[in-house]
């Protein structure tokens, strides 16, 4: 009977060490567990992170890529003015500004047609009409030179002679003087038979050939 009890006491103790090894190894698998899923909690955490900082740095790219085109647009822009402007200027070779610097033009026929002799009243009209006016007058250069006897000054004053297209070889209609370094340059750098215009003001001498103090000349 005693050993009957034995074995039952035997068995018992049996399964209860089995029930608790059972208890151990689940309780280490239910930590396994836990602990990976917190180890996955946590990786996820961290790319959540990361890709908040990718974001922002995607941003923050996006903005300075847009601050460089606006630049690059605005200057363009500012290119494209300057050019359409910048066209509009006359080169070098045009003489608009020079031409415009004038308030009359008189034809050279007007000054062909005053009669030459001792009554002088057509030629003292002629210069009454523009007398304190800037003129402008078209001829064809006959002769010029640095030793003109004028009514501009004490000196001897450079100065060149036109006439028109056919007779300018042997007749004179008019001729401009001056003491100007500019000027003097242009009138050396003339052609006989050129055809140039000579701007300025009559002198009070109401000579003829009509004498004109230079402002500029002009070649046509």
């Amino acid at each position: 009977m005693e050993e009957k009890n034995n074995a039952k006491i035997s068995l018992s103790t049996f399964f209860l060490i089995l029930a608790i090894i059972a208890i151990i190894v689940m309780g280490i698998f239910i930590y396994k567990i836990n602990n990976d899923k917190t180890s996955e909690i946590q990786k996820s955490t961290e790319l959540q992170a990361q890709v908040n900082i990718l974001n922002r740095t995607v941003s923050d790219l996006q903005g300075k890529i847009d601050n460089i085109s606006n630049t690059i647009n605005s200057n363009n822009s500012k290119q494209s003015e300057l050019n359409n402007n910048t066209t509009n200027i006359p080169t070098p070779s045009q003489p608009a500004e020079e031409k415009i610097k004038y308030d009359v033009e008189v034809p050279l026929s007007e000054i062909e047609n005053i009669k030459r002799g001792i009554d002088a009243t057509e030629i003292k009209a002629f210069y009454q009409k523009y007398k304190g006016k800037i003129i402008k007058v078209t001829g064809y250069v006959s002769a010029f030179g640095d030793e003109y006897d004028c009514n501009l000054g004490v000196e001897l004053a450079t100065g060149v002679n036109i006439g028109n297209s056919q007779s300018y070889k042997t007749k004179v209609y008019a001729y401009g003087v001056t003491y100007s370094s500019d000027i003097i340059k242009k009138i050396h750098n003339l052609k006989e038979g050129s055809k140039i215009s000579l701007i300025g003001t009559l002198s009070d001498s109401w000579s003829q050939p009509v004498e004109i103090h230079l402002t500029n000349i002009v070649e046509e």
